[in-house]
């Protein structure tokens, strides 16, 4: 977070090679927030960690946080 830099791992990423995504002062602040609701994951559902999500709940959850044409 100091480094405003998220990491995805090769294992993670569709090319299969480590990536890192800058992260803007909004994404900050959510990551920031999402600390609140669990000290290591980001996506969580009712305490427990999220670790895939289907193209439906995905689309919900961007419509309930205001997102729109995300890619």
């Amino acid at each position: 977070m100091a480094r405003k830099i998220a990491w995805i791992h090769g294992d993670q990423s569709k090319s299969k090679r480590a990536m890192a995504v800058p992260l803007n002062s909004q994404a900050l602040k959510v990551l920031k927030k999402q600390r609140e609701q669990h000290s290591r994951y980001v996506f969580t559902y009712k305490g427990k960690v999220v670790y895939q999500v289907n193209a439906k709940a995905w689309r919900s959850g961007l419509r309930k946080v205001g997102i729109e044409n995300s890619r």
